[in-house]
């Protein structure tokens, strides 16, 4: 199948895009409420009775790597070496690319602690305290989302894009990592999937809006209508071998948008089915509320997904 030119009038309309990125922050908002009611107390009662087993001691062992300077430190080293030392510019940027997406999502969530002031899981097993504090410092208001999660995620999910080839390792390693928190009890589970969800817009976002285009091109990060690794400056046979075939969205911010979309589809299919068979009686939000929410992204991601593909004929009709 041959491989469509970029061009913009291909992009789907602003207010489309608009549309479908609102779509996606309402079905956040609603099932991160539906997760706090029907999964959250359960599941941190859980782990709180498995204080002292094996898997908590794994837990604790590998939720500390989690931190932020696991994740900067290295990137950062590889960055220097490769920009000063090696003169390798390609990979310099790789690692630049990790940095400032773990920094970014990190600070970003860091203010987010503080204007949400969720209390932890602790504060629920000695004082029955399950609420969110609004603006209250503390580190014991500050759960809500996981800064360890977050750090993680962002971490695997920029690994993933810069070396495709190894793509599902870091992911499956980047949740691991997250779900320790839960399993510790240090988090809430609607913490630590808030966070996941906010690591894969803020590299996205990073990806699409901070890298220039020739930028993009010279790390093989799916320049705009080109196969990727296959141009730029930084491109190599190896990159090229590991990602033929593979084809980019025609709009790197289309893309971020259409993949939110699709993981907060994912997100309204699970909660739908907690609702539906683990607690039929009990629907802390109206069940027509996940089923509209769903049948929005629906709407709006599903074109986002088929028509912006470079290898798709058609495009959106400006006239």
């Amino acid at each position: 199948m041959s491989t469509q030119p970029y061009s913009p009038d291909r992009n789907a309309p602003t207010w489309f895009l608009v549309c479908a990125a609102c779509s996606a922050v309402i079905a956040f908002v609603i099932q991160l409420h539906a997760l706090q009611e029907l999964v959250d107390l359960p599941v941190a009662e859980f782990f709180r009775a498995q204080r002292g087993t094996t898997l908590q001691q794994i837990a604790s062992f590998l939720t500390q790597f989690g931190k932020a300077q696991f994740m900067l430190v290295p990137s950062l080293v590889v960055f220097l070496a490769f920009r000063f030392r090696w003169r390798r510019p390609a990979w310099a940027l790789r690692a630049w690319f990790v940095f400032v997406s773990v920094a970014a999502a990190g600070i970003f969530v860091d203010v987010l602690k503080v204007v949400f002031g969720r209390t932890r899981p602790k504060m629920f097993f000695s004082d029955g305290v399950h609420h969110f504090s609004y603006f209250r410092f503390g580190a014991d208001y500050y759960s809500f989302p996981s800064g360890h999660a977050v750090c993680a995620m962002a971490f695997a999910v920029a690994l993933a894009i810069v070396m495709p080839r190894y793509r599902a390792i870091s992911i499956l390693a980047g949740l691991a990592l997250a779900s320790t928190r839960v399993i510790v009890t240090a988090h809430y589970v609607s913490d630590v999937v808030a966070s996941a969800v906010i690591a894969v817009v803020t590299v996205l976002a990073i990806r699409a809006i901070v890298l220039r285009p020739e930028e993009r091109a010279s790390i093989g990060l799916f320049p705009d209508g080109e196969r990727a690794g296959t141009v730029g400056e930084g491109a190599t046979s190896k990159t090229a071998k590991g990602t033929r075939g593979r084809t980019a969205m025609t709009d790197p911010i289309t893309e971020m948008i259409a993949i939110t979309v699709a993981i907060a589809s994912a997100g309204l299919a699970f909660s739908l089915c907690i609702a539906e068979w683990y607690a039929p009686a009990f629907q802390p939000v109206p069940e027509w509320w996940l089923w509209s929410s769903l049948f929005l992204c629906c709407i709006f991601g599903a074109p986002l997904h088929v028509t912006n593909r470079p290898d798709f004929a058609f495009g959106w009709s400006r006239r």
